[in-house]
This record gives structure tokens, C-alpha cells and sequence, in this order.
């Protein structure tokens, strides 16, 4: 079907848009690919979680959950009629799609670091400790923060420490330190990684600097979940990989056994992004346990 029309102007044939012509002619398509409408619905739906992540306010959940509401409805009542229908369901996937990405930040909402502060005496729960360039970084939570309300006190935080190897704090292990706290860098460039949104999601409301040595504290009380279990397990077992095979070697076998990639030095990992191989470290763990799994398990 043509999308324009002619008309004589003066002897000469000029094309005139038609929007008729245009409406026809998307009806058509969007018509002959019926069976594929439903792929559209996590687009839709993806589409309204991208929405409210890139807004600069946060929009009323009431007002969210009307509007869902209303498209529902609007589906319901408009079975009949295909077109206002379909446009009702897109309505509506789009905005669940915004409004599961709204409730999944209100349901992760801790406190955050205001501003840099001076060096504090910071108390915690160890659950991950992780090598990187020649320190440790150290997440922590149940924590108690000089100078900052209980109330105000961020879930988790995120600092380095220079520390030997054999001073590591083990996960679950309450320790005290000092340290400088700020809040997590939003993106360096427009468009570019924010790493304040990311730690948002993981409930870390600051990150920073040890400007002492971590000293245990016995008697905490704070328990070992199953996640802090498995996140000791998986310390000690890169702990011994790294003592058996020293240097490169046993930072690439951890890497692949544990995903502990924290000992393999920046410049040799931008050295397997050149070369392509970065991969092979973002796909350890489990996949080389089901493939290790189906290899021996048949011989067992």
C-alpha cells in the first residue's frame, strides 16, 4: 500500500503524505505479526522499570497503583473492542513494570551517608572480604557508627584496609576499626556506570577508607545466616587455593573456583579485556561446577 498520494500542482506531480495511508499501512503490520505480541510484554514491561530509574523524582506509589488499577480495568471492560484492548494491556504492563521497579527500591531503602566524615570508630559484622591491589575491602553490617544515630546508621558499608594476609578478618566475625566514610559516587560521564544506584539495591549506604587495623570483638552476638556461612566458606577456601598456588596462578584458579577476582592485578585484567578473554572470569563458579559435575559424576 502506497503511502503517498499525488496531486497536480501547476502540471507537476507532488507527493502529499497521507496519514490514513500511514495508519493503514502500521494496522497491517502490526496485524500479520499477531503471534508475536506477547514478546512484547517484557519489553513493555522492562520499559517502565528503565522509565522510573532514569526519573529525577520519586513519583506517588498511590499514583502508580490507580493508573495500573485503571488499565486493568480498562482491559477488562474493552474485551470486545481488539484495539483498545491491546491498548489498555500495554498500558498496563508498563506501568507494573514501573511500579515493581518503584517497589523493589522501597523495599531496599536504608540510610545513606550524607557526607564525607571525618575518621570514625566503626563497629560491624564482617560478611565478605574480598583482595584488591594490594589491600582488603571489607563489607560490613549490624553496625554502630560514631557520631551517627542509629536511626541515620547505614545497613552495610564497603571500606578498605590495608591489612597481611594473615590479619584478614573471616566473614561472620565482628570487628572495630576507624574509618572515613562517604557516600557512594553516582556515574563519572552522562549514560556511564552508577555506582550509587548499584549500592543502593545492595542496601550499602557508604563506602571508604581504614585509617586503623581491624581489632576482633568477641562476644558480638550478631549470629552466622546461611549467607555469611557460605561467604566464609567461600573465603576459606580461596585463602587455601591462594596458599597452595602462589602469584597469578592461584589468583586465576580462586577466580574461577570461588569468583573471589579481587587478586588478579588490574593490568593483567585489562590485558583479557583486550584480548577478548574477560569472559572466562564472569562465567566461573557455577558454571565450571555443573560442567566439573557432569564430567566426574558419571564416573563416580
Amino acid at each position: 500500500m502506497s503511502l503517498l498520494a499525488g496531486s497536480a500542482v501547476r502540471g507537476e506531480q507532488k507527493p502529499v503524505f497521507s496519514r490514513t495511508a500511514l495508519f493503514g499501512w502500521l494496522s497491517a503490520c502490526f496485524s500479520s505479526d499477531r503471534e508475536r505480541w506477547k514478546l512484547w510484554c517484557p519489553v513493555l514491561f522492562g520499559a517502565g522499570a528503565g522509565v522510573y530509574l532514569g526519573l529525577e523524582f520519586e513519583p506517588d506509589i498511590r499514583i502508580t497503583g490507580a493508573v495500573l488499577l485503571l488499565a486493568l480495568l480498562g482491559c477488562v471492560f474493552s474485551r470486545g473492542r481488539l484495539s483498545l484492548f491491546l491498548v489498555f494491556l500495554a498500558v498496563a504492563v508498563f506501568t507494573a513494570g514501573l511500579g515493581t521497579a518503584q517497589f523493589r527500591s522501597a523495599l531496599v531503602a536504608a540510610p545513606v551517608i550524607a557526607k564525607k566524615t571525618p575518621p570514625l570508630a566503626v563497629s560491624g559484622r564482617v560478611i565478605r572480604a574480598e583482595p584488591k591491589d594490594g589491600s582488603y575491602r571489607l563489607w560490613l553490617d549490624n553496625l554502630s557508627i560514631g557520631r551517627i544515630a542509629v536511626d541515620r546508621t547505614p545497613e552495610k558499608i564497603r571500606i578498605r584496609a590495608h591489612i597481611g594476609p594473615d590479619a584478614v578478618p573471616v566473614p561472620g566475625q565482628r570487628i572495630a576499626i576507624r574509618a572515613v566514610l562517604y557516600p557512594p559516587a553516582g556515574p563519572a560521564a552522562p549514560g556511564a556506570f552508577d555506582f550509587a544506584r548499584k549500592s543502593w539495591f545492595e542496601r550499602i549506604g557508604g563506602v571508604g577508607y581504614a585509617v586503623s587495623a581491624p581489632e576482633p570483638v568477641a562476644g558480638n552476638g550478631d549470629g552466622t545466616d546461611i549467607q555469611t556461612g557460605i561467604a566464609a566458606l567461600r573465603h576459606e577456601i580461596t585463602v587455601r587455593i591462594q596458599q597452595s598456588l602462589p602469584g597469578l596462578t592461584g589468583a586465576f584458579a580462586a577466580a574461577l573456583l570461588t569468583g573471589e577476582r579481587g587478586a588478579i592485578p588490574e593490568e593483567t585484567l585489562n590485558a583479557m579485556r583486550d584480548a577478548g578473554l574477560a569472559h572466562l572470569l564472569a562465567i566461573s563458579g557455577l558454571h565450571l561446577g555443573l560442567v566439573g559435575g557432569c564430567c566426574f559424576l558419571p564416573l563416580a
